[in-house]
């Protein structure tokens, strides 16, 4: 993946959270973290407007215990009245509905920004059926709904 980043993105890429290769590395590193059965399908991919390209992808996954765990601790680490909640989620396929916006630095000759939303709120409504519950599950989530990751919590994930 290094030689990926290298390659194609330029020095001070940002996916609009974070900025420069080592940080973005460290992002995609989570993401294997939460998913390690993480299958990625393009859908469609199109010009946008000014040099950039809208790449429209299915992510497919299996929500295991260590994804709660990173993604909504609050789940694992307290017994409470949504202990039903991690019954309903753990050995579900997920499937997440996203785009990445790719901005093209002519400067550079690589892709200077890129901008990830994903649609976390659909397949977890569809898997657990009451909004509370969605709302619960974001309440202390490390991501928001669009799968963007909460930066500067004290519950910061130790990538070893």
């Amino acid at each position: 993946q290094w030689d990926f980043l290298l390659a194609t993105m330029a020095p001070d890429v940002t996916d609009g959270t974070v900025v420069g290769l080592d940080a973005v590395m460290e992002t995609w590193e989570f993401t294997a973290l939460c998913f390690p059965d993480l299958r990625v399908d393009l859908v469609r991919l199109e010009n946008g407007p000014n040099d950039s390209i809208v790449a429209s992808i299915e992510q497919i996954s299996t929500i295991s215990k260590a994804f709660l765990d990173y993604v909504f601790p609050h789940l694992i680490q307290t017994e409470c009245e949504y202990s039903h909640v991690v019954d309903k989620l753990i050995g579900q396929q997920i499937l997440i509905r996203s785009t990445v916006h790719f901005q093209w630095d002519s400067k550079n000759g690589r892709v200077g920004s890129f901008v990830f939303k994903a649609d976390m709120m659909t397949p977890l409504l569809h898997l657990l059926g009451s909004l509370e519950d969605v709302a619960h599950v974001f309440s202390k989530a490390r991501v928001t709904p669009e799968f963007e990751f909460v930066r500067g919590a004290d519950q910061r994930i130790k990538l070893d």
